[in-house]
């Protein structure tokens, strides 16, 4: 994997979008990396981050209550083990402990199989005198089969807010993308390893069957057998938490699906999907 520095995001300045066109090489867009600089610019200082094929947001972490999206990738990258710094905030498409090679790089973007360029917006909030770069990672092209037969990492939020604890059905229809992992993020409790978190479960089924339903003390337990990193205020369903692909949910044969939180109480958040799909569907 090399990298190079990408051009400079504009306008890098506090309560407006910077954004960047990303060189449209005949590469594979694996990973980018923010600096973050100036008087006073956090990754709590970052409302919004989107990736854009053309005019459609792909890849979206936005804001939601309290949390910024920077803050929210944050506790993503976090779980998933990647070094956190200060100053620097990734947006990976990969999967690095993925056990294959193939496995590891799907998500990534072929550019080469792309009839638009990619955009990166950077919305910041009360930052003071902010600076930032970006470098970008690349590979070589992952094949040229059938144009735009590739499937790339997308991060698709769904917000919910409930007045009340209950069970409750999270809206999302994935169109036939694989999904890897739910992050939902939440503000109540968030229990101990005895006791259930605000979020207490997520299940979620096809056509039926149940694929998860693990208590939030168990799935916690679970991941961090395999080395993930729960965060606080974050419940996680990862359907590759012992780096298999094959796990990932199949959604283009399922007749239904259901994705369902149980709330101990009144509680609001985002529920990030992260699916691979192709580059023009969701």
């Amino acid at each position: 994997m090399f990298n190079q520095r990408l051009p400079d995001f504009q306008p890098v300045v506090a309560g407006n979008t910077a954004t960047v066109k990303v060189p449209r090489y005949a590469l594979t867009l694996n990973r980018v990396l923010l600096r973050l600089g100036g008087t006073t610019f956090t990754k709590a200082h970052i409302t919004k981050i989107e990736v854009k094929i053309g005019s459609r947001p792909v890849w979206v972490c936005d804001a939601v209550g309290a949390l910024a999206g920077g803050t929210i990738l944050d506790m993503v990258n976090k779980y998933k083990g990647i070094f956190d710094q200060a100053t620097n905030l990734t947006i990976d498409l990969t999967e690095r402990d993925f056990m294959t090679i193939a496995a590891r790089e799907v998500g990534g973007i072929d550019m080469s199989k792309l009839s638009d360029d990619i955009y990166i917006n950077i919305t910041i909030g009360a930052a003071t005198a902010p600076t930032m770069y970006g470098t970008m990672f690349l590979t070589p092209p992952q094949g040229r089969d059938i144009e735009e037969s590739q499937l790339i990492q997308k991060l698709v939020p769904v917000n919910y807010s409930y007045a009340t604890g209950g069970r409750f059905t999270i809206p999302f229809e994935p169109k036939g993308a694989l999904i890897k992992r739910m992050y939902a993020t939440f503000t109540g409790t968030n229990g101990t390893a005895t006791t259930e978190q605000n979020i207490a479960k997520i299940e979620v089924k096809k056509n039926g069957y149940i694929l998860h339903e693990l208590v939030s003390t168990d799935n916690k337990f679970t991941q961090q057998e395999y080395r993930k990193v729960p965060q606080s205020g974050m419940h996680v369903v990862d359907f590759c938490f012992d780096n298999n692909l094959s796990g990932a949910v199949v959604t283009a044969d399922a007749a239904s699906l259901e994705f369902a939180l149980t709330l101990t109480a009144a509680d609001s958040g985002v529920v990030l999907f992260e699916v691979l799909d192709a580059p023009y569907n969701l």
